[in-house]
């Protein structure tokens, strides 16, 4: 299976969406909104895991949906169980503020802690953990999603972009209908599956158009093509972040921000060596790409865990700063010790290897 190593700049986009997210934790919100880290996130996984579905149609015909959820257990569960291991341990000792309650451990555990955190009374975990309703949103992708390539986009191959067209256009109204009709709340919004997931499928959108080749035509490899594209882009999120309607913040915001980020997916992936783009693909920037997931499992933990131990705010420079070497050395040990052994384990396991091939000729 090809990896995303494969597709250039997207360990850099990864760094960009888990330090803006970091950034913003640690302060700088009014500046630097963490919630549009998550989305860049949410944008990437749809773009990744749907172009490695078209890459497996084209050389097998198929898509095997069991080494697919394989591959996504080997690779999201081990780091997310050691982590509330490792966490939920240190709060029994006092060494993590919060506080213990089955029931949020398990919504963590299980990928549903976005609802949990919707309708439960807050309290009962590990400061800092909270973020953890991101992953919820896109295991559920993970769970639905290769049923709905399977059997709908690929079968209908040359109305594949009417339809993810059609159910974007249909979670926005939900999305509208939760809010003027239900009146649900703004976390509810915000975290809940059903009215975030259309995030992953502008990714999906733009993967499957690349599939198309509509992509090409559409965004021409040239230098003005790209600044006209990146400078529609641009409006659009800085139209997201500076108007503060709340009918606009709860309905339009998220779509906007899916339709901003494509050109820049686009031609972050297609012209990866243009000055703009070359730094998403330095060691450095990879490097942190490569820890980001969980680098962003901890940071807020570990940021929360300092503040309780009376860091003074005049010191938020020298604490933001303990956070990050700290979080970065956890996701490092994290890699080596968790993440590597887990996909080396992943890949010798024999089973799914030819089970549930689903034929999409």
């Amino acid at each position: 299976m090809t990896t995303n190593h494969s597709i250039p700049s997207l360990d850099g986009i990864r760094a960009v969406a888990v330090s803006t997210v970091f950034l913003g934790h640690m302060g700088l919100a009014h500046i630097i909104p963490p919630g549009f880290g998550v989305t860049v996130f949410f944008v990437l996984s749809g773009f990744l895991i749907t172009t490695l579905f078209t890459q497996e149609i084209d050389r097998n015909g198929s898509i095997n949906i069991l080494a697919f959820f394989k591959r996504r257990l080997f690779r999201l569960c081990p780091p997310l169980f050691v982590t509330l291991l490792i966490v939920y341990g240190l709060l029994y000792f006092g060494k993590v503020a919060g506080s213990f309650d089955l029931s949020v451990l398990a919504s963590q555990a299980f990928y549903y802690h976005n609802y949990f955190l919707a309708h439960a009374e807050p309290g009962g975990s590990v400061e800092g953990l909270a973020i953890l309703w991101s992953l919820a949103v896109e295991e559920h992708f993970y769970l639905i999603f290769p049923f709905v390539f399977t059997f709908i986009l690929v079968p209908f191959r040359k109305r594949g972009l009417l339809i993810l067209s059609a159910m974007l256009l249909g979670l926005v109204l939900w999305r509208a209908t939760r809010f003027f009709y239900f009146e649900s709340s703004e976390w509810a919004i915000y975290a809940s599956t059903d009215t975030r997931i259309d995030l992953i499928l502008y990714g999906s959108l733009l993967a499957f158009a690349n599939w198309q080749g509509i992509t090409q035509r559409l965004f021409a490899l040239t230098m003005k093509r790209l600044i006209l594209s990146l400078a529609v882009g641009g409006f659009l999120l800085a139209l997201s972040v500076l108007y503060r309607d709340d009918t606009f913040r709860q309905t339009i915001k998220f779509s906007l921000q899916g339709l901003a980020l494509i050109p820049f997916f686009y031609y972050a992936t297609k012209m990866p060596d243009i000055t703009i783009f070359r730094c998403l693909n330095s060691r450095v920037l990879k490097r942190i790409g490569v820890y980001s997931y969980s680098i962003y499992l901890i940071h807020y933990v570990v940021f929360h865990s300092l503040v309780a131990a009376e860091f003074s705010p005049d010191n938020l420079l020298i604490l933001s700063g303990l956070t990050m070497v700290i979080s970065v050395s956890y996701a490092a040990l994290m890699h080596e010790l968790v993440e590597k052994p887990a996909v080396r384990l992943s890949r010798n396991l024999r089973f799914f290897r030819s089970k549930s091939v689903i034929r999409c000729e």
